[in-house]
């Protein structure tokens, strides 16, 4: 029988894994604790992209239009549907939303159109196109001093930006 001679110095696979095992819980728990305390303004932004990105894919998998308007304290989102926009209040996602008190929100743009069926309309601000060719745009939400865009570039893809002044 062979004695192993055993030396002090160093530490063992498994207090290593241990240690590390403790850092990755301990890290994880202070991400949970510090996520529940985070910025309306950040989390409504998020918000709105995630659905900005779900009326990009209902106008793709339906062969609708869909649209999005800002209004003073919230917006909607519309469907193009027998030569008008309809809004989709009854959509599990895409319904309207009233922002929190002294949130606002704004768009880049406004558009109006003359069809002959319907008079003058305000189109949405924003339009996500069947084909999936859709323009660059510009949401802001504001809140007190503070403001966060929600924009999608020449490539499709959304951001969200703190607004500088």
């Amino acid at each position: 029988m062979s004695r192993r001679r055993r030396h002090d110095s160093g530490f063992s696979l498994l207090e290593v894994l241990v240690a590390t095992t403790l850092v990755g819980l301990t890290a994880t728990a202070a991400a949970l604790a510090f996520s529940g305390a985070r910025d309306p303004l950040h989390l409504e932004a998020e918000r709105l992209a995630a659905r900005l990105r779900h009326a990009e894919l209902e106008a793709l998998s339906t062969g609708y239009p869909v649209g999005f308007s800002a209004g003073e304290t919230g917006y909607v989102f519309t469907r193009y549907e027998a030569d008008r926009w309809e809004r989709m209040e009854s959509h599990p996602t895409l319904g309207a939303r009233t922002l929190e008190d002294g949130m606002l929100v704004r768009s880049d743009r406004v558009r109006l159109s003359w069809n002959p069926r319907a008079g003058a309309q305000v189109l949405p601000e924003v339009t996500f196109d069947p084909a999936g060719i859709n323009p660059p745009f510009r949401v802001t939400l504001m809140q007190g001093e503070r403001s966060l865009a929600v924009e999608r570039d020449e490539q499709g893809v959304l951001r969200i930006a703190a607004v500088e002044g």
